[in-house]
């Protein structure tokens, strides 16, 4: 969510993998419910908690005869 899709899709592809690879690789230690319950648990807390991600913006400002520009930077 905080990097968009260009970050995200890779992101879920590669844990969409390593998923199946437990399940299919190890079906005696990890099962699909379980998988599917970690993904939930990963998944819902970036879309509740997680602000997009603005590297910087840029406001103009003017007032009291001044003008500027006021750089914004969110970490």
């Amino acid at each position: 969510m905080r990097y968009g899709w260009k970050y995200g899709v890779p992101a879920y592809l590669a844990a969409s993998f390593v998923g199946w690879n437990r399940a299919e690789g190890h079906p005696e230690q990890h099962y699909w419910h379980d998988v599917f319950a970690g993904a939930v648990v990963g998944v819902l807390p970036s879309y509740t908690f997680t602000t997009p991600y603005h590297q910087v913006t840029i406001t103009p400002v003017a007032g009291n005869g001044q003008i500027g520009v006021l750089l914004t930077r969110f970490w």
